[in-house]
């Protein structure tokens, strides 16, 4: 009696359930590359931006020897950029660090260094 209930009963063998998870990993994988393409997309062009902002002032910093901290937000391209100059002053050098970072979300986009020697 058991035995003809078993046969009777509809079922997924094994094979066919790894072929389907198969199926379906690979279209996951394909859209989380495709979705992080996008995404990537938009980053690069506000990282353009940032860099072109950070060189600016960067070489604003070093021609007119302005070195005090700056926290200040521009717009560029319609998007909000908060730039964070730091001054860090030792014996005969001076580290300039200038960050840009997108307001609206906090994401540091962009970061550069510089020394220069004073005497």
């Amino acid at each position: 009696m058991m035995s003809a209930n078993i046969r009777t009963q509809r079922g997924l063998t094994i094979l066919e359930v790894l072929i389907a998870s198969t199926v379906f990993m690979i279209g996951f994988i394909i859209m989380t590359f495709l979705l992080g393409e996008l995404f990537s997309k938009y980053s690069s062009r506000d990282r353009v931006i940032a860099l072109n902002l950070a060189q600016k002032y960067m070489e604003a910093t070093m021609v007119q020897n302005e070195f005090t901290d700056l926290n200040d937000v521009r717009e560029e391209s319609g998007i909000a950029f908060r730039i964070v100059r730091k001054i860090e002053a030792e014996t005969g050098l001076i580290t300039i660090r200038i960050s840009i970072i997108r307001d609206s979300s906090g994401k540091v986009l962009v970061t550069l260094y510089n020394e220069k020697h004073i005497t």
